[in-house]
This record gives C-alpha cells, structure tokens and sequence, in this order.
C-alpha cells in the first residue's frame, strides 16, 4: 500500500460512512473525523495517463517524436477519477480509537461486498460463456 501525506484541518472535514448489519439489512450512517490525504492514484497531480497502460519498447519506438513528448508533456493526461482533478481524498481520521474501530469495521465490510461484487462479475462470465 502506498503512504499517504495526510493533513489535519480539525473538525472541518467529516465524512459520512455507512454500516450495514449483514443479519438484518439495517444501515446506521455515522460522521466520523476526516483529513486531506494526497490521492494515490494520480500521486496529487490531479491527472493521469495511467488508462493507457504500460508501454513495451517496441510500441515506443512506433511512436514519433512529437507524439512521445505530447505524452510527455500530459497531453494524453485524464483529470483522475479518483480525487475529480483536485490531487487529494477526504479520508477518516482514526487517531480516536472508536473512530478507528468504527472505521475498521466499515473498511471490512467495504472489502467484503468488493469480494461478493467480484464473485457476482466471475459467475456472470462464465454464465454468459466469457472468459
């Protein structure tokens, strides 16, 4: 996991996370603490070209020189998704320790419904004879 810089601004910032009890269905939304963190996916440059993907150096090479430094410069650039162009996330505070715990129990269940959506898109697949 890459390391964020994170500052805090006091109790400006809040964010609201929502906790569903897998037995019952019932949610509970709780703001918690939040602080400016640098979004990792565009590293705080707000942009990214990362949707291209990697380059062999063969597919370099197809390139010429003036598409190589367009790319260079940004040109091919996409305002992240991530952070909406901005170069930074509000994410929880957890130096409270019930913050934390509450946090903790929200990031689990986050990561679980990530497993079952991911479990759902591998059955569609093979279901609908991909791959």
């Amino acid at each position: 996991m890459q390391a964020m810089t994170c500052y805090r601004l006091g109790m400006l910032n809040q964010l609201t996370i929502t906790i569903t009890d897998d037995e019952t269905g019932d949610e509970c939304e709780h703001k918690v603490p939040g602080m400016w963190a640098i979004c990792s996916h565009c590293e705080g440059n707000g942009a990214s070209s990362a949707y291209l993907g990697a380059f062999t150096q063969s597919e370099r090479a197809e390139w010429d020189p003036e598409e190589w430094q367009g790319y260079m410069a940004g040109r091919y650039d996409r305002r992240c998704s991530a952070c909406n162009g901005s170069g930074k996330v509000l994410v929880p505070d957890t130096q409270d320790a019930a913050t934390a715990e509450l946090v903790a129990t929200w990031e689990a269940q986050e990561q679980r419904r990530a497993e079952w959506d991911a479990e759902d898109a591998a059955v569609y697949r093979m279901e609908s004879g991909g791959y």
